[in-house]
């Protein structure tokens, strides 16, 4: 693990020029000797303020792609950067305060209220308390619930609250950079439109990068700026969603577009 911080290069962070991520020929072998790669040689920008939607087979790669993002998995091979700066140059506990994380279930810490749950990475960087007070408001009402529920505890909300509380506790520190691994997939669909509904709403009034594993087509379709097809560790397309679907580039993508349209 490296010593850089994210402080320091809080400018290159919001540089439109400087990609907020870069995969160089990355590789990732799990089992070492085996030749199963889960990537296989990618290499990929994505630009600040893109919506990316990872999609494709299950065991494709998509969630090894967005986890070395955070350190959270280390590339076999090749390198990965966050604004200009190779990853595992950073100050890791550090790096993952400053971007955003949302999982499926939103994974709420039980004995914290909402507010505290909310506040909790401020509070890990000690930022000021009247600070932390007005993020807290302007978040719960950023993701669609009033300040009636900082007071209340997981238990007490429903999978879809839980859900959006995760994400207001992902946007806390402010992010450039959020990451969201499946996490409409424990929900039903009504909440779940209300909860793409939501993102899209967030992304556009703040302008964070996101990048956001999913295996609903319709839902990549929706959200995305642009769309990352992996299929066995490689990437079969990287486009926006009009060319992936009017003009898939492989057979692959061809039949995992089949029947969908914007």
């Amino acid at each position: 693990m490296g010593t850089l911080t994210f402080e320091e290069i809080k400018a290159d962070a919001i540089d439109p020029s400087i990609p907020a991520i870069e995969y160089d020929h990355v590789s990732k072998e799990y089992e070492k000797g085996s030749g199963v790669l889960a990537l296989d040689d990618l290499t990929l920008s994505i630009q600040q303020g893109e919506f990316v939607m990872l999609v494709g087979s299950s065991g494709g790669g998509k969630t090894t792609m967005m986890k070395m993002v955070n350190g959270l998995i280390e590339p076999t091979s090749g390198v990965v950067k966050v604004a200009g700066h190779n990853v595992q140059d950073f100050d890791l506990i550090n790096l993952r305060r400053h971007i955003g994380y949302s999982i499926q279930g939103s994974v709420l810490f039980p004995h914290m209220s909402v507010a505290n749950n909310i506040a909790y990475v401020m509070k890990l960087e000690k930022a000021d308390k009247a600070f932390i007070k007005e993020r807290v408001h302007t978040l719960i009402e950023m993701v669609g619930l009033d300040d009636s529920y900082l007071k209340k505890f997981p238990h007490e909300l429903s999978g879809g609250q839980q859900q959006r509380v995760g994400i207001a506790r992902a946007l806390a520190n402010q992010p450039r950079l959020l990451l969201m691994d499946e996490p409409f997939g424990a929900v039903d669909t009504i909440t779940r439109t209300s909860l793409q509904d939501e993102i899209l709403h967030i992304y556009r009034e703040t302008g964070v990068t996101i990048v956001f594993v999913t295996h609903d087509v319709g839902e990549a379709l929706k959200l995305g700026t642009k769309l990352c097809v992996l299929d066995k560790g490689k990437v079969e397309q990287f486009d926006s969603p009009e060319a992936v679907v009017n003009n898939p580039a492989t057979p692959y993508v061809e039949r995992l577009m089949a029947g969908h349209r914007l």
